[in-house]
């Protein structure tokens, strides 16, 4: 696996800030890992938190999942017709 590198914007004084990764190419049912790294030599101090960080990763479907799908919806027609025109 490789690893990328998105760019933050630096925080001044407990404020909030939000990010959207959106080019970020996750899998279903992958690891994702946030590694924040700062420099605390010098004489201020500094911290970081997260709250509520949550990353979702959605399956989607191939085409031949739909195929699939439509297919078999068309076979289920096609014998319910039939069996319409059996009946008297």
């Amino acid at each position: 696996t490789g690893s990328s590198s998105y760019g933050f914007t630096t925080l001044v004084s407990s404020q909030s800030r939000s990010v959207t990764l959106s080019s970020l190419d996750l899998n279903p049912d992958s690891a994702f890992y946030l590694r924040w790294h700062f420099n605390t030599t010098g004489s201020n101090s500094q911290g970081l938190g997260l709250d509520n960080f949550s990353l979702t990763a959605s399956a989607v479907p191939e085409p031949s999942t739909y195929a699939a799908i439509a297919g078999a919806a068309a076979l289920l027609g096609a014998a319910w017709h039939r069996r319409r025109l059996r009946r008297p």
